[in-house]
């Protein structure tokens, strides 16, 4: 967010994406081209469409693993992050790199957040914690928008985060135990049943 602000303060924001994003795309090409393990295969006796078919069906088709994925995609629907820096820009009239700093403190709250919540996962339990944060996250968006200063807004903005965090690990948590034996497909249907749910929360939202 730093380098982000920094580049468009000098030279536009349509800078960022030769200088910026660019570079990292290209690092991140190779890194997965040369990093990750090459995929395994499935088994000879059964086609790679029937698995990947069979393996959908056993995920859909169990309830418990259903309502995660619907339950994971209501609670990305919350995108506050996609108006936030808006509110903090156009409603209490702070400075772009305010919202630069805002930026590093949100994406740091969130490591952390997800580093300890997911020490309690086994403790508590991934349903009761998803269950939990994700009531508690809803009151502090909720409180936010209204507030008129910024002192204000922040620390409530930041306990939405940590929150926010909190809860996809726990939804993540309880994705992984639903299908044991599918985990690989679960996961993949979780990350797009999230973005699904981004997307329709951010088109409400706007």
């Amino acid at each position: 967010a730093p380098i982000i602000s920094l580049i468009t303060n000098f030279g536009g924001w349509r800078l960022n994406f030769l200088l910026f994003a660019m570079p990292l795309s290209v690092f991140g090409l190779l890194l997965t081209f040369y990093a990750l393990p090459k995929r395994q295969r499935a088994p000879k006796a059964v086609p790679k469409e029937n698995v990947y078919l069979m393996s959908f069906k056993r995920v859909l088709l169990n309830r418990s693993a259903a309502f995660c994925l619907i339950g994971g995609a209501l609670s990305s629907s919350a995108t506050v992050g996609t108006f936030a820096l808006a509110y903090y820009r156009q409603q209490l009239g702070l400075p772009l790199d305010f919202a630069a700093i805002v930026l590093v403190a949100a994406s740091l709250m969130y490591v952390v957040a997800s580093l300890v919540i997911g020490r309690f996962v086994n403790k508590v339990g991934a349903r009761i914690l998803a269950i939990v944060t994700t009531l508690i996250n809803g009151v502090f968006i909720i409180t936010f928008f209204f507030m008129p200063t910024w002192w204000i807004a922040f620390p409530l903005d930041m306990t939405h985060i940590w929150c926010g965090a909190a809860a996809f690990t726990a939804f993540s948590c309880l994705a992984l135990d639903q299908v044991p034996n599918h985990r690989a497909t679960m996961m993949s249907m979780r990350s797009v049943f999230a973005s699904v749910g981004g997307a329709v929360g951010a088109a409400l939202a706007g």
